[in-house]
């Protein structure tokens, strides 16, 4: 028994190679620099770096597959975005030799091109906030459904520089009135190809992480996000498992209209209104909560692809807490403070009882070292004033 997993330095790949090798599957971990997190699991039994996936996607694919043939692997998870499409362009070469339990490329396309998603979610009669799609500076002025405050998104995750998602992630994307609108489009539009505009909405992150199996659901897990960083809206730093009904209900209407195949995590926005933000057609930063809780989706997704099919007890733990400490809930903690001045918010970070973690596990230690020793550089650079402290350290 074999898996291939990508993405070695995201937290993600080391929930996934943690969660099937304890089962004695043999896991091979792929990554573009050696020293990455999941290449110091005690789990990962062979390392391979490959070209960038981001910058060099052909030769990513040539590389990934002869290994893949090479050591003859059972099956493959390609973790991020620009890992997963590049190989679902070339599906039928990795079909004959392995399994690649996701979608093909139109479909997991139509969820990262955000205009695409939101016309699927319209059709679904799951809402969803306004928005404005714009490709120029001077079709602001035509915009008239919006009030401020307002968001700016390029209109994919996947066709932007990595100093374009630094601006993407930070309060730069936030705009008060029509002058930052216009400042920080233009700024947007030259590092990536489209802009969507598109109303604010007040309220916490929810998420729906779900199982498919050629377009028929498994089972569906959802949770809340406590704490994000960037603390203006990034990935979840603290989470807890809960049992929402109606946006598992939303994230089935999407899906089911996919005829999807494989994993995903739809995330929601929920206040005064509940709105669709994205649908992720792969493993998301927060499948240690499930795991935790009682739904292995890794070890789920990789028995369904070598047995076809997968028997899965629907029901989990509500009320579970994950948290990813290093460096994320230390970078929610130092700029909510900056920002803030918060001193009974000192309480609620050095609580650490109750919790399950992202990167901890005394069962494998290496890679929580490794972990810190990156997050030490990191905030070193930062007092250095090489690097700012909001945005650039999001995986």
């Amino acid at each position: 028994m074999s898996l291939f997993v990508t993405g070695a330095r995201r937290r993600a790949a080391l929930v996934v190679v943690r969660s099937i090798g304890r089962r004695g599957v043999e896991v091979h971990v792929g990554g573009e620099n050696t020293g990455e997190t999941a290449f110091l699991s005690k789990y990962c039994r062979k390392r391979f770096v490959y070209p960038s996936p981001q910058y060099h996607p052909n030769e990513y694919v040539s590389a990934v597959l002869s290994y893949i043939k090479k050591n003859k692997i059972e099956v493959f998870f390609p973790m991020h975005d620009f890992e997963l499409l590049p190989v679902l362009k070339e599906k039928d070469k990795f079909d004959k030799v392995t399994s690649v339990p996701f979608p093909d490329y139109e479909t997991v396309n139509k969820t990262i091109n955000k205009m695409e998603t939101y016309k699927l979610a319209e059709k679904c009669n799951v809402p969803f906030p306004k928005s404005v799609y714009i490709e120029n500076v001077e079709e602001i002025n035509k915009i008239d459904v919006l009030d401020f405050p307002v968001v700016i998104k390029p209109k994919s995750q996947t066709i932007f520089s990595d100093k374009a998602k630094a601006l993407y992630v930070t309060e730069k994307n936030y705009a008060k009135n029509k002058q930052e609108l216009i400042t920080k489009t233009s700024e947007i539009l030259k590092l990536s190809g489209g802009v969507i505009i598109q109303e604010y909405v007040e309220g916490h992150g929810e998420g729906v992480a779900c199982l498919y199996r050629y377009g028929k659901p498994k089972v569906f897990f959802s949770y809340k996000r406590v704490r994000e960083y960037p603390i203006t809206g990034g990935p979840s730093t603290l989470r807890e498992s809960t049992k929402n009904k109606l946006l598992m209900e939303y994230a089935r209407n999407l899906l089911d209209s996919l005829k999807w195949h494989g994993v995903a995590m739809v995330e929601f926005k929920v206040g005064k209104k509940i709105a669709l933000m994205e649908i992720n057609g792969r493993f998301w930063g927060s499948v240690a909560l499930p795991y935790y809780s009682g739904v292995d989706f890794p070890y789920l997704l990789y028995r369904m692809a070598k047995d076809g099919d997968v028997v899965v007890d629907p029901d989990y733990k509500e009320g579970v807490k994950c948290r990813w400490l290093i460096p994320g809930d230390i970078l929610h903690f130092l700029t909510h403070f900056m920002k803030y001045g918060d001193l009974g918010y000192l309480r609620n970070f050095f609580h650490f009882r109750g919790f399950y973690y992202d990167d901890i596990d005394f069962d494998d230690l290496l890679p929580t070292v490794g972990t810190a020793v990156t997050g030490l550089r990191y905030f070193k650079d930062y007092l250095l004033r090489k690097r700012s402290l909001a945005g650039e350290y999001v995986r």
